[in-house]
């Protein structure tokens, strides 16, 4: 036993974390994808004489139901409207804003 200010604390076993960093990893995955994404998409607007498809396929991701899929498959707890109003009011395209 410990003692610490007139507290003791008792040794405890090692809980068990397995659930918790498949959460972890789940949400590091579905931030990451949703990341790129944005990231490419915003090459649309960086640069506009340049278009590619994979930043075309990124802004596409965004402004359908992929960004939805994605966040409703890694149970991650955004809005997805509201970053897509974000997104959109940061690059300066307000009339692709929901």
């Amino acid at each position: 036993m410990i003692t610490l200010g007139g507290l003791a604390l008792q040794k405890t076993t090692k809980p068990d974390t397995s659930t918790l960093m498949l959460v972890m990893q789940m949400n590091t995955i579905g931030l990451s994808i949703i990341y790129a994404e944005f990231e490419r998409a915003k090459w649309h607007y960086d640069h506009p004489g340049w278009r590619s498809k994979t930043s075309s396929d990124s802004l596409a991701f965004i402004q359908g139901t992929g960004l939805d899929i994605c966040l409703e498959t890694y149970g991650l707890m955004y809005d997805a409207d509201h970053l897509r109003e974000v997104f959109f009011s940061m690059v300066g395209d307000h009339e692709r804003m929901p």
